[in-house]
């Protein structure tokens, strides 16, 4: 069979089907601070170890953890042990910290060395410290 000129030949379309986007079970957002990483913990609280105190405010680090501990090292055989532990004490504070403690015209070096020591006890005597590295910790 021939085609004749100037007719188009039909062409069958299959049916628009509409898809609805699905019904979404949405929260209503908490008031408060948002905690992270305790979705589907155990229920342990974080746990700070207060540090230093400039103006009337608190200052701390979170208890050290594998991972803070497996960066340490691995910048230790990098960099060398005393500036990963440096880097890793800069971490542990927090820029927060770090800035209120710089600004300080009341911050001794005797002050400074007790944070850092301070800083350094909590780190190499962490669980965390200890089962990666297998020591006993400083």
């Amino acid at each position: 069979m021939t085609a004749r000129k100037g007719t188009a030949a039909a062409v069958k379309r299959p049916k628009t089907v509409e898809i609805a986007p699905p019904e979404l079970d949405v929260e209503p957002i908490e008031d408060g601070p948002v905690i992270v990483g305790k979705e589907g913990k155990t229920g342990a609280e974080l746990v700070r170890h207060d540090l230093f105190e400039v103006d009337g405010v608190m200052y701390s680090m979170p208890e050290p953890t594998i991972g803070h501990v497996l960066k340490y090292l691995k910048h230790a055989r990098k960099a060398g042990n005393l500036q990963a532990a440096q880097d890793i004490g800069f971490d542990l504070l927090g820029e927060e910290a770090l800035d209120a403690l710089a600004n300080s015209p009341d911050a001794s070096e005797r002050d400074v060395e007790r944070i850092w020591s301070r800083v350094g006890k909590l780190f190499f005597g962490s669980s965390a410290y200890k089962s990666v590295t297998g020591t006993s910790g400083n």
